[in-house]
C-alpha cells in the first residue's frame, strides 16, 4: 500500500497509481451508462404493456464490474505481487518468442 500513498518517483510510473482510480470511474459510468439505457428500455415496453427480464444484461454488468474491481484493488493492495507476475509472463514471452538454436 505504500506506493499508492506516495508520489511516483522519477523512474518510477504514474500509471500504476492512476490506473486503479479508473477501474473505478469506469466502472461508476459502466453503471450508469447500463442504467440509463435499461430504464428508457423498461419504460417503453411498459407503454406497450409488456416487461422485459434481462438476466443476461445483470450477469453481464455484475461479471464486468467484479472483474473490474478486483483488478483495481489488485494493483492498489498488491502491486508488488502484480509486477513479479508481469515481470515472469514477459520473461516466458520473451524466452518463448527467441528461435532456439540447432545445434545438432
Amino acid at each position: 500500500m505504500k506506493r499508492a500513498q506516495t508520489p511516483p518517483t522519477e523512474g518510477s510510473s504514474s500509471v500504476s497509481i492512476h490506473l486503479p482510480g479508473l477501474l473505478c470511474v469506469g466502472t461508476g459510468g459502466f453503471f450508469l451508462s447500463y442504467a440509463t439505457w435499461r430504464y428508457f428500455a423498461v419504460q417503453a415496453a411498459l407503454r406497450q404493456g409488456q416487461f422485459p427480464i434481462n438476466r443476461g444484461g445483470v450477469l453481464a454488468v455484475v461479471g464486468a464490474s467484479s472483474v473490474a474491481t478486483v483488478a483495481g484493488l489488485t494493483l492498489l493492495l498488491a502491486p508488488e505481487e502484480l509486477e513479479l507476475v508481469v515481470a515472469s509472463v514477459q520473461g516466458r514471452a520473451s524466452t518463448s518468442s527467441k528461435p532456439q538454436s540447432k545445434d545438432g
